[in-house]
């Protein structure tokens, strides 16, 4: 492979991550963002420990296993980012829908980078300092046009609400420092196969919650929909392959072809491709100004990636 196939994979993974939660918000709107929660997971744990079985089957080799800290690290990770930071964030995605949801999501570096300096002390440079004023100088301009907007805008989901945007912070604050925690078990323990961890990270979280379900006595399945239907289960199932298991992949592969500033760069093109996926799918009227404001938030996490 070439440094060409790196950037095709992560253009492609930033393309998946922006079609899954369209998917989730369809999928959540029928059964609610805790059932989605808990059956994307158990559907992503399945498959990826299939794929770590196949990968080393055709390897013809084993991995050693992790030690019991690196383990608690990839625990606390799960429980931080794919429980209450998931939860949070597909509450948002009925919430206000997905498209904003996404452009909310440029603050991840942010969150990413507080939360890495604080675990490990992680200098923050300049340059990203310039790239979070401009992240946040973005997010300020979407959020005060989307308040502006009168009426609903095509058949997009959701609404304008800032306690949906409030919300979607607090989801966005697990999933930065759920990346975190996953990073530092990487350190703790370098070599490390990252399908076995992507897939005992997954799994954790969802015998968690699975075990939640049963505590609270929540109820997986509403009496009017069936998650077996074709309007729940087609784009559970689509969001489940497209976001944690394929479009992980494929960031990952990425990395391995191409150098890591570009592919972080490359991935992080959701909040502009969910655009022109938002006029397609609702008949979205442009706003130039929320595109403006979007446009200057990604231009901060392009300098956050490029640029350290």
């Amino acid at each position: 492979m070439s440094t060409n196939t790196g950037i095709l994979l992560a253009l492609g993974s930033s393309l998946l991550w922006t079609f899954s939660p369209i998917f989730f918000s369809k999928a959540g709107q029928k059964i609610g963002p805790f059932a989605v929660n808990v059956y994307r997971l158990v559907i992503a744990s399945i498959l990826l420990w299939i794929i770590f079985g196949v990968i080393h089957i055709v390897k013809c080799c084993g991995s050693a296993i992790p030690s019991l800290e690196t383990h608690l690290w990839l625990f606390l990770s799960a429980f931080v980012g794919l429980i209450a930071g998931d939860y949070l964030y597909l509450k948002s995605l009925v919430n206000i829908g997905p498209r904003r949801t996404t452009q909310i999501q440029t603050i991840t570096p942010i969150v990413s980078m507080c939360a890495a300096w604080t675990l490990f002390n992680e200098a923050i440079g300049l340059k990203s300092l310039l790239g979070i004023v401009l992240i946040v100088t973005g997010l300020i301009i979407v959020v005060i046009a989307e308040n502006n907007l009168k009426k609903s805008n095509g058949a997009e989901p959701g609404k304008f609400s800032f306690k949906g945007y409030f919300i979607c912070i607090l989801g966005i604050i697990g999933h930065g420092s759920g990346a975190a925690l996953t990073r530092k078990a990487f350190l703790v323990d370098q070599t490390m196969d990252f399908s076995y961890a992507a897939a005992i990270r997954i799994s954790s979280a969802a015998i968690i919650m699975l075990i939640l379900s049963f505590i609270s006595g929540k109820n997986l399945q509403r009496k009017d929909t069936s998650i077996f239907s074709r309007d729940t289960f087609k784009p559970l199932l689509l969001g489940t392959i497209a976001g944690p298991v394929t479009g992980m992949l494929f960031y990952i592969s990425a990395l391995k072809n191409a150098p890591a500033g570009i592919v972080s760069a490359l991935s992080s093109l959701s909040p502009i491709i969910i655009i022109p996926v938002a006029i397609l799918f609702y008949k979205l009227k442009v706003n130039m100004i929320v595109f403006t404001g979007t446009a200057v938030a990604v231009a901060g996490v392009l300098l956050i990636s490029i640029y350290k």
